[in-house]
């Protein structure tokens, strides 16, 4: 590994979540690590330490150097004397040893980091830089296949990646954003289909006095772990109006496309 790397954060973290201690213990997930040394990383009110989650890449080659394999924690330096003004280093333990894994872009607390972690994953937080919505929950949105129209005319948006078939819709048309959205299942609890058709019924009705141009689609888990959901894709709706209905609806979030074609997951909560 070459530690004097400079990497972006979001090429080192892939999410974050804080978990309570339990007599002292804290319980998460294989593959999360505890991440100390910024402010804010530790919750004393709740008793809360924030972990991480590593890129696949980087924790498969700190592995290399750590005793067994076993990663046991992760830790950030912040010291302008040392590092310079603009950049922190990351480093990892093994509990026997520590050593450097890179450096990346100085953050001033846990909040600034979640937004860039975020960020680089194609994720749009809330403007408080929190969510309610659990982490895993998240990482099943980014993953998710987001489908809308037929035939030669289907187009699949991924969170993040750009959508050729979208940006040669936009093209002719000067419509210049758009948004995925479904009234399917509030909050992510699933609700019987009868709910679900009549509360997607009255988002259409809502689409079609608001949008261009709305079309059929679907999200769907490329897993296949849980079922569909019928949603819509609105050509015109700006982002505010979308938030807005996504809200109404009691999504976790939306999916919004602007002019560049790239589309962004929205956190609602």
């Amino acid at each position: 590994m070459d530690a004097s790397q400079r990497l972006e954060v979001a090429d080192v973290f892939s999410d974050y979540m804080f978990a309570k201690s339990s007599n002292g213990n804290y319980v998460v997930p294989d593959g999360w690590y505890p991440l100390l040394g910024l402010p804010g990383s530790l919750d004393i009110e709740e008793g809360a330490l924030l972990f991480c989650k590593l890129q696949t890449s980087i924790a498969t080659e700190i592995q290399k150097f750590c005793q067994n394999g076993v990663i046991e924690k992760i830790r950030v330096h912040r010291s302008a004397r040392v590092n310079g003004p603009d950049t922190m280093r990351v480093f990892a333990s093994d509990l026997i040893h520590e050593f450097q894994v890179c450096s990346v872009p100085k953050i001033a607390d846990v909040e600034e980091l979640i937004s860039a972690i975020r960020e680089g994953r194609g994720v749009i937080p809330l403007d408080s830089g929190r969510t309610q919505i659990p982490a895993e929950k998240i990482e099943a949105y980014l993953k998710t296949d987001y489908r809308f129209g037929e035939g030669i005319d289907a187009v699949t948006l991924r969170i993040d990646v750009r959508s050729e078939p979208l940006a040669r819709l936009y093209a002719p048309s000067g419509i210049t954003c758009g948004v995925f959205i479904t009234a399917y299942n509030p909050l992510g609890q699933a609700c019987d289909i009868e709910t679900n058709d009549a509360a997607n019924q009255s988002l259409a009705a809502d689409l079609a006095a608001l949008a261009t141009r709305v079309v059929e689609g679907a999200g769907a888990d490329p897993s296949g772990s849980w079922p569909e959901e019928k949603s819509f894709f609105a050509h015109g709706i700006e982002l505010e109006v979308a938030r807005s209905l996504g809200t109404r609806y009691r999504q976790d979030a939306i999916v919004w496309v602007g002019a560049d074609a790239i589309p962004k997951l929205i956190l609602l909560r």
